[in-house]
């Protein structure tokens, strides 16, 4: 069990049980605290589970009997972990751990994995137009998108649903930017990019504010009004 002044179990069996998808607060005490989590998946899923903020921390899955199924240091956002993996049914549990002798707070979140991919070079690819789904599911979490275009044309990228987005238009390199727009575009807190762009490959980048569904929606020409 938790030792006095701790928040979380420092072994399985004491493993604080969470819900997925959820967020729990978190603090490594010492520079040797792990704090265990343990929570139930009830059919095979993609799931992902991290950390946010400013605390470099280290994360660790098991299975139900203990057995290791991966680690994680810098995956996520800034020092912050992250763990992406297809589970079946069952108990797991995963271990937080910090860097070296960092102590601090953090936030752990646990979500299903939407299957967009938060590296560039392996963007989901979308057709112009097209809408398609996605998530939000732990704090920092990206989703890149991949599009042609193959004439020059006024393209409109945009997010609706109720989580709040900001959203990033880039070549293909994700090197230069070419418009970013946060929440002053779009409808409610979403984002809404409207730009002409030449034949050749785009990226999008996705990130929210906070965790939760939404929905990417890129269209040819300007079909909304301008004021």
């Amino acid at each position: 069990m938790a030792s006095a002044g701790d928040d979380h179990g420092n072994a399985p069996s004491s493993a604080t049980p969470v819900a997925l998808p959820s967020r729990t607060d978190g603090r490594i005490d010492t520079h040797d605290d792990v704090d265990y989590f343990r929570f139930v998946v009830s059919d095979t899923q993609p799931v992902s589970i991290g950390t946010g903020g400013a605390l470099d921390t280290v994360g660790t899955l098991y299975d139900g009997d203990g057995g290791l199924l991966g680690s994680n240091d810098d995956g996520g956002p800034g020092l912050n972990f992250r763990i992406k993996r297809s589970l079946s049914a069952g108990t797991y549990y995963v271990g937080v751990a910090s860097y070296d002798v960092h102590t601090g707070a953090y936030a752990l979140s646990f979500g299903v994995d939407d299957g967009h991919s938060d590296d560039f070079s392996s963007a989901t690819l979308v057709a112009l137009p097209s809408t398609t789904g996605g998530r939000i599911e732990t704090p920092g979490d990206v989703d890149y998108f991949r599009f042609e275009v193959s004439d020059t044309q006024q393209v409109t990228i945009e997010t609706s649903g109720n989580t709040n987005t900001r959203g990033r238009l880039s070549g293909r390199s994700c090197v230069a930017l070419w418009a970013c727009d946060d929440d002053d575009g779009g409808s409610g807190s979403n984002f809404s990019i409207q730009i002409s762009l030449q034949a050749g490959t785009y990226l999008v980048r996705v990130e929210g504010y906070g965790v939760g569904a939404y929905t990417l929606r890129l269209a040819v020409g300007d079909d909304h009004g301008n004021a």
